[in-house]
């Protein structure tokens, strides 16, 4: 009996991965790390206190931290400790601490509403990124500061929380460093709603090779709910893990939409996959409105 215990112990240390991330020099904790399993849709976030538990691995397994503003690290199931170190990444600041604001003009890019989103973006209980690209343009040079960012929200639950992400775009567009060093944690009510982030004290400028907006899911306890659904062909209903919110996307002829997932890479979106004369040769987009000043 002794030694069906021990095993059993064993198997189960073994099978989940539990950990807390870290600075690497202020041995600070770091909140709302990605942490998944690379090539695989495996996957889940850290929580406010950097904690994080992921099920079912292999040895060989490589696992995937990715923070604003630290290197992205990798290492092996078989390797990993109770304490993970992420290395700070240095982020080119320049362009967006320069100048103080005036506050005298107000400028908006994109247009988002609860009635014109044509589909939304959900995350299917996995880590995932969606994010659209904005060129800089001739009528954002003279109002560059961005004092907040709208995007759609549909939550199930009283008060979900995600991830705002800012990247450069890289040589082929794909998002590529972050143009800001810090989580921007927006906060959505239940229900359909347009949810605004303010961030006009961080004084982030518009830079001029353009800004990817990304918005991330975090696969954590208090974003989670459970759904049912009826599938052609079963009887009863099947349930379903699901993370709130849901982002609002809008049907775009420009394919300015980008999607990280499986741990991997950015993929670019595809043409949807339709005749229907309103989606034909369009791209799923986050629906996404800046508010900028000057």
């Amino acid at each position: 009996m002794k030694i069906l215990i021990l095993l059993f112990i064993h198997q189960l240390s073994f099978a989940q991965t539990i950990g807390v991330v870290k600075d690497s020099k202020t041995k600070e904790l770091i909140p709302f790390v990605n942490v998944g399993v690379e090539n695989q849709n495996i996957g889940v976030s850290a929580n406010e206190k950097g904690e994080f538990v992921l099920p079912n691995l292999k040895s060989n397994d490589v696992i995937v931290f990715s923070a604003v503003g630290y290197k992205i690290l990798k290492i092996k199931t078989e390797e990993i400790r109770e304490i993970i170190l992420l290395e700070q990444q240095i982020i080119d600041l320049d362009e967006i601490l320069v100048n103080p604001k005036r506050n005298k003009n107000s400028n908006f890019v994109g247009k988002v509403s609860k009635k014109d989103s044509d589909a939304f973006f959900a995350n299917r209980g996995l880590p995932q990124i969606n994010a659209k690209y904005i060129p800089y343009s001739e009528s954002i040079s003279k109002t560059r500061f961005i004092k907040s960012i709208k995007i759609v929200t549909r939550s199930e639950i009283k008060k979900s929380v995600f991830n705002i992400r800012l990247y450069k775009p890289g040589e082929n567009g794909e998002p590529s460093e972050f143009y800001f060093d810090q989580n921007i944690v927006g906060t959505c009510k239940k229900g359909l709603k347009v949810t605004e982030i303010n961030i006009e004290s961080l004084n982030i400028k518009f830079p001029e090779s353009g800004l990817i907006i990304g918005a991330e899911w975090l696969i954590i306890e208090q974003n989670r709910f459970v759904f049912e659904y009826a599938q052609q062909g079963k009887k009863g209903k099947i349930k379903k893990t699901e993370y709130s919110p849901w982002f609002g996307g809008n049907m775009e002829k420009e394919n300015y939409a980008w999607t990280y997932f499986k741990n991997s890479k950015w993929h670019k979106q595809s043409e949807w996959p339709t005749n229907h004369k309103d989606f034909k040769g369009k791209f799923h987009t986050l629906a996404v409105e800046l508010v900028l000043t000057d």
